[in-house]
């Protein structure tokens, strides 16, 4: 998920402040499918990617904020990993960006 909010980041905090919505009208960015990695071995590292592309399909550029990725647990109910410690990054009209987290665990 992207978003757009630029409030504080709050380790109890479990939303983006201001979600992008799916859509191709006046401040929405088209959601791709979400694609994921068969997780690979490297030395003691195990990781796996997860990569979406967002496409910009109005008149007007995007800035993107705040990025976050959903997790479903029956246990825990929602929650979310929320980054903002990347700069902003800004979708031009008419073009698509690609966002790609690579998770691991090394031990």
């Amino acid at each position: 998920m992207v978003g757009i909010g630029s409030g504080a980041v709050a380790v109890t905090k479990n939303a983006l402040g201001t979600q992008i919505l799916h859509g191709s009208t006046s401040g929405k960015l088209t959601h791709g499918t979400t694609v994921y990695t068969a997780p690979t071995t490297s030395g003691s590292t195990r990781s796996f990617t997860i990569q979406r592309t967002y496409t910009n399909n109005t008149a007007a550029d995007i800035t993107i904020n705040e990025v976050g990725i959903y997790v479903h647990g029956t246990a825990v109910g929602w929650s979310l990993l929320l980054d903002r410690t990347l700069s902003t990054k800004t979708i031009p009209a008419g073009t698509a960006g690609t966002l790609t987290y690579t998770l691991g665990v090394t031990v």
